[in-house]
Parts: structure tokens; sequence; C-alpha cells
């Protein structure tokens, strides 16, 4: 990972943990909770860094060697067409970030549904078919099942991670792109 990468991924990580103590606030507190978060960021990742909290729970962070944003509930506008989502779900957190050095664009989506995680491997195997299969790795236990998968197509990948246990089943979604060489 590189040193930029690095330094993103610590502001995202100060932020994340920052952000737990500002939910749930009111406005005043919302807007003294954003300074002293971004003043807590800039502390540690340096100057230059511009924090934007919107109060529920969504937050943007720009800096000099990149971008992170993470929207509560709902897909990013820039979720790719060809990666379907499966029906009867819940958004939980999706993000995206942006690592100017590289080009590199990672997009998430995490969310819970009803259906096992061999069920969400099993529509991500017909949906992505015309996609490289390089890892497809499926467990189950008495607990829940457990889904790992990974296709790519030209520069981009997709990562899905499902697991279930108790009747419902939470799956993290990573798209990364890098730019076209």
């Amino acid at each position: 990972m590189g040193t930029k990468k690095r330094a993103l991924s610590s502001v995202v990580v100060a932020l994340a943990s920052l952000l737990l103590v500002a939910t749930g606030c009111g406005k005043a507190a919302d807007k003294l909770s954003e300074k002293a978060t971004e003043k807590a960021i800039e502390s540690a990742a340096g100057e230059g860094v511009d924090v934007d909290l919107d109060g529920d729970g969504n937050f943007a962070i720009e800096t000099e060697d990149g971008s992170y944003s993470a929207q509560v509930g709902k897909v990013p506008a820039s979720w790719p067409d060809d990666v379907p989502l499966p029906p009867d779900l819940t958004v939980v957190q999706s993000g995206t970030e942006m690592a100017d050095a590289e080009g590199i664009t990672t997009t998430s989506v995490s969310f819970t549904t009803n259906a096992t995680a061999s069920a969400v491997a099993e529509f991500y195997t017909d949906a992505l078919s015309d996609w490289t299969d390089t890892m497809n790795s499926t467990s189950s236990a008495d607990s829940g099942d457990f889904s790992q998968l990974m296709y790519e197509k030209g520069d981009r990948t997709v990562v899905i991670i499902a697991a279930s246990s108790e009747g419902e089943t939470q799956v993290t979604i990573n798209h990364t792109e890098a730019p076209a060489q």
C-alpha cells in the first residue's frame, strides 16, 4: 500500500472513530463535533483535510491525496450498473474512495438480506457470469454460512463477502477500478 493510500486510510479510521461520538447530537453540537473531528483528523493527517458531516451519519473527507465519502442507507450514485444488487436488501452503509496518486476508485456497499450467504453467492455467480471468477469459496456450519467471491473484468475487480447467522445475512461488496493503462 502506498504512503498516500495509507495516509488516506488513517484519516478514514480516525474519522470513523470520532463519528461514533458525533451521531445523535443536535445541530449546534453537530457543528462543534464537526470542527473537533476536523481538527483531530488534521493533527493526525496534516493540513489540507476537509471534513463534511451532515448530522445523519453521512460524511465526506477530502485531502490532497484523495477523498472518501460514506452514506448511510443508500447505494452510491457511482455504483456500476453491471454489478447488480440482489432484491430484498437493506443498505446499511456505502462508501467511495478515490486515490488521486494511483487513480484507483473503490466503491463499497454493505447491506443485510434474508437470503443465505450461499444464495447471495449463487446470485453473483449468475449475475457476473461474463466476469472472470478468480475466487469462489462457500462454507456452512451449524452457526450459519459464509461466502467469499472475487471477480475480475479488465481493470475492475469485485469482491463479495457474505456471512449468515440467525436468519440474516450481512454482505459487503467492493468494486475497484484502476485507470486504463
